[in-house]
């Protein structure tokens, strides 16, 4: 078979855990040509060595750039000097989860000529490993280039939660998808080691991820996606939020959760979209979808009534 595949790794100074994650990638068994992209993000050295170690395994190449961008736009580098039909992504530290990963992916994907497929993957953080499912992350997913040309899909320049926005925008473009309840990837949590551009970003920072998501918004608005999806996918993103950060950060002080969130909601969603969008039929549908947890419109009272 041809190059049906490009693994894009953006690498910042990852001397220290760039061979693991090739190794992963060595050992892969699969019938599926792929090849590995290197995208060098200025950093104070080349991978030439790793280049050279693993060219006997499979095609891979790096390629340089001249000043540091930050991992989401490396990998929109990647993208844009490759030409495979399908394209994924791994981080310089992470590994793929077993020597079938490639071939389970690429075998759903292109039989059932998805779009979009979204892998179950492992988040490693503290010595514990738990099994997710994330619809915005970039782990464990394989996309089709064609896609992604034909809405122009492309990385947001920013230096946080820019998967977001790329998966944000994606998934309201309507792509042909489906998911893989099968993990493929394990994602090691140490802010140590995500080293692929020079910015760390704070886990919790729910402004950036409001902001990246309301970008997703305006982009599928230009390409005329219906304005009740979008104002429905406002809500569900805000309520989710919402309860992931209540367990995750702070879940004893719902006042200061709920302040927090009113601002965020204020600033990035009601000012934007409120008046142009159908809010009634949106909060019946986030209603249906969240029942389990509490309304959306509940959600919405507990902040207008929390102004202090």
């Amino acid at each position: 078979m041809d190059n049906i595949l490009q693994i894009i790794i953006p690498a910042y100074n990852a001397k220290e855990t760039l061979d693991i994650t090739l190794s992963s990638i060595a050992v892969q068994r699969t019938d599926y040509k792929f090849s590995v992209l290197i995208v060098n993000d200025h950093s104070d050295y080349n991978y030439k060595d790793f280049v050279k170690k693993y060219s006997k395994y499979f095609k891979i190449e790096e390629i340089i750039l001249e000043k540091n961008v930050g991992s989401y736009l490396a990998r929109q580098k990647g993208i844009d000097n490759s030409s495979s039909k399908y394209i994924t992504f791994i981080d310089a530290d992470d590994v793929l989860y077993s020597p079938y990963s490639i071939d389970r992916m690429l075998k759903v994907i292109d039989n059932e000529n998805y779009d979009l497929l979204i892998c179950d993957y492992i988040s490693e953080r503290n010595g514990m490993q738990v099994k997710t499912k994330d619809p915005v992350s970039l782990f464990g997913k394989i996309y089709r280039r064609s896609f992604l040309e034909k809405y122009k899909i492309k990385f947001r320049n920013t230096k946080y939660k820019g998967e977001v926005a790329f998966n944000k925008l994606i998934m309201l473009l309507n792509p042909n998808f489906s998911f893989l309840s099968l993990p493929t990837y394990i994602y090691k949590y140490n802010p140590e080691l995500k080293s692929n551009s020079k910015t760390k970003e704070n886990p919790y920072d729910f402004e950036s991820f409001a902001e990246n998501i309301l970008w997703a918004m305006k982009k599928a608005l230009d390409n005329n996606v219906k304005k009740e999806l979008i104002y429905e996918e406002a809500c569900s993103t805000m309520l989710s939020a919402y309860y992931f950060y209540l367990d995750s950060f702070n879940k004893y002080d719902e006042k200061k959760v709920l302040k927090s969130f009113k601002n965020i909601f204020d600033n990035y969603y009601k000012k934007e979209l409120m008046n142009k969008l159908n809010y009634l039929l949106a909060i019946k549908r986030i209603e249906n979808s969240f029942g389990q947890l509490s309304t959306y419109n509940d959600f919405i009272l507990k902040m207008e009534e929390y102004n202090d």
